[in-house]
């Protein structure tokens, strides 16, 4: 076998093996239902493997999944939304490897005007310290 045949085969050995080691503890990510006025959230969340099913969550309240992101950071959660006082359906990559990669425990406050990260989990008050907040993806 060539010098470079055997490399091949040690690097595509080596990346098989780590892709299905679960080594690195699991990504958890938690959403916590911040809207105003007391609504209640809906939503739904799913990756291209893995689909999570509907949940609604009282004012407040929380929700966490937990994953293990694959070796080539391209896992991929999104989440669509809704609640009464807004009918229009939102949607947010609740979790995009690219992005949050070095996230381990991402913490998700839902609010009206989009999701907000932080750093500890949320208690939905003025005094949350939030590293990001995003717009909703734009609908189709």
């Amino acid at each position: 076998m060539s010098p470079l045949r055997r490399v091949v085969l040690l690097l595509t050995t080596h990346m098989l093996l780590m892709s299905l080691c679960e080594c690195d503890p699991p990504t958890i990510v938690h959403i916590t239902d911040c809207l105003s006025n007391k609504q209640w959230l809906n939503f739904h969340c799913k990756s291209k493997n893995d689909d999570l099913g509907s949940r609604v969550l009282a004012p407040t309240n929380s929700y966490k999944f937990s994953f293990q992101p694959d070796v080539w950071a391209t896992t991929l959660f999104y989440c669509t939304m809704y609640w009464q006082g807004d009918k229009k359906l939102h949607w947010f990559n609740i979790f995009e490897a690219q992005r949050d990669i070095t996230c381990t425990d991402c913490f998700w406050s839902i609010k009206d005007t989009g999701p907000c990260r932080s750093l500890t989990q949320a208690n939905c008050s003025v005094g949350d310290k939030y590293v990001k907040c995003y717009n909703w993806n734009p609908s189709e």
